[in-house]
Order: structure tokens, then C-alpha cells, then sequence
């Protein structure tokens, strides 16, 4: 028989394997809820024009309290919000869902200490050069519906609102889409609409966005509206206009797009 001491020893080293071991076995259910969740966002993501956006954001705040990735949740979430945005024709609510995805684009910022504190002093340049790479994916989303918050909110849209997203947009890539395929040559060619002086620098990254996502019927919808103001691009505005007449929409985003379409004259 053992002695009473070497018992206890025992007995102590065997619950803390049996504890270990379901501690690495808790922790990696935590994150088989969170991988399962993220991707039965995407399955809804792709379900979309038949089921609508509640589903992907149901997945997501799923995802959320099983603690996912702030990243992969973040940009998923602001995916889905600003393609609800351009899907509803009414300014107000379409800016709500923008606000929303900006929101939580700048929660996930937020992760990055430097960035939250410099944010709050409204340092946004000295809070963008803090963001590692692995918070690009949130940085381009944030730029992103704030800048479509801005398209919709017009003359209301504050300074302060600006300066902010041209400082985002100053850091963002241009080698690469984003993650969800967000192009980021069509944020910066929104983000350089905002400025009457770079609408020949939004024509030419608009344009760029057009060749490589040629499926986007936003992208000519945006295209059509800054050659509104140029007689010399009557021709190119009609060009895109009829083109999305004729378009199929295969997304709830899409059919919103081609309905602004058939109302522009």
C-alpha cells in the first residue's frame, strides 16, 4: 500500500492531467463552435437572395458568443451589413446598417490598444500606423461602410467624418482585395468622390475596379453617378446605365442596384 503522502501526490498529478486534458479539449470545442458558426454564416452569405441577410447575422452572433476571431468575425459582419445597406432604397435605413458595420469594423481595431487610444484622442493617423497587417481585413470594412454611410448621408456628412476616412483609406492596400473580395481600388475610387478635386483619381480606381470584378453592379451604378457631372462622359454613363438595365441581379444588393439604374436619367 502507498503511503498516505505519495497517495495524495498522485491523486493530485492525476486531476491536474484529467483537468489539463479537458481544459485542451474545452478549448478546442470553443473554437470548433466558432470555425462551425463563421461558416454557416458564409453558407447563408451565399443564400442570400433567397433568404435574406437575418440568417448571416444570426450565424455571426453565434460566432461571436462561441469567441471567435475578432477579424473574421468583424469583416464578415460588416460584409453583410453594408450589402443590407445596398440593398434597401431608403437613405435612413440604409445608413443604419452602414453605421452598424462600421461599428463593429472599429470594435475590431479597437483590439489593437495603440489604435483604440489614439482613436480616442481622434488621432486617426497616428491610430492607423499602429494596425498590424492581420487587421487590414477590419480597416478595409471600416473604410468601407463609413464611406457608404458618407455617400448616403451627403451634405450632413461631417468634416471630421472625412478626414477620418481619407486617413483609413490612405492605409489601406491597393495590391490585393480584401478578404470577403471587397475590392479595395472601389473604396479608395468612393473614398476620392468625396473630394470634387480627385474625381479623375475616383474614375481611374473605379475603372480598375470594374475590369477585375466585373460582376459588380454597384460598382458601374457608382461609376454612372460620378460621370453625371461631366458632358464628356454622357456616352459612358449611358453605356453603364443600359448595361445594368440589362442586367440579371442575382442579389438582393444587385436588384437595388439595377432598380437606381431604370430611374436614372
Amino acid at each position: 500500500m502507498m503511503p498516505h503522502k505519495t497517495l495524495r501526490a498522485c491523486l493530485g498529478l492525476s486531476f491536474f492531467v484529467v483537468s489539463a486534458g479537458c481544459a485542451h479539449r474545452s478549448g478546442h470545442a470553443v473554437q470548433d463552435a466558432a470555425a462551425l458558426a463563421l461558416a454557416r454564416s458564409d453558407v447563408a452569405w451565399d443564400a442570400r437572395d433567397a433568404d435574406g441577410f437575418a440568417p448571416v447575422l444570426a450565424a455571426l452572433s453565434d460566432a461571436e458568443l462561441a469567441g471567435a476571431d475578432p477579424v473574421a468575425h468583424g469583416w464578415r459582419y460588416a460584409r453583410a451589413q453594408t450589402a443590407w445597406g445596398l440593398s434597401v432604397a431608403d437613405d435612413t435605413e440604409a445608413m443604419q446598417h452602414f453605421a452598424l458595420a462600421r461599428s463593429v469594423s472599429l470594435r475590431c481595431l479597437d483590439g489593437v490598444e495603440a489604435f483604440r487610444v489614439a482613436r480616442q484622442r481622434d488621432d486617426w493617423e497616428g491610430a492607423t500606423s499602429e494596425l498590424p497587417d492581420a487587421r487590414t481585413p477590419c480597416l478595409s470594412w471600416a473604410t468601407w461602410s463609413w464611406v457608404r454611410w458618407l455617400d448616403r448621408a451627403g451634405a450632413d456628412g461631417a468634416a471630421i467624418d472625412h478626414q477620418a476616412v481619407g486617413t483609413l483609406a490612405a492605409h489601406m492596400p491597393l495590391s490585393h482585395d480584401s478578404a470577403g473580395g471587397l475590392a479595395n481600388e472601389w473604396v479608395l475610387g468612393l473614398v476620392d468622390t468625396l473630394d470634387s478635386a480627385r474625381i479623375e483619381s475616383a474614375q481611374k480606381h473605379l475603372e480598375s475596379a470594374q475590369r477585375t470584378h466585373p460582376e459588380e453592379l454597384w460598382i458601374q451604378l457608382d461609376l454612372a453617378a460620378i460621370n453625371r457631372s461631366s458632358p464628356l462622359r454622357t456616352e459612358q454613363r449611358e453605356e453603364l446605365l443600359n448595361a445594368l438595365k440589362n442586367a440579371d441581379p442575382r442579389t438582393p444588393e444587385d436588384r437595388e442596384a439595377a432598380r437606381r439604374a431604370a430611374n436614372e436619367r
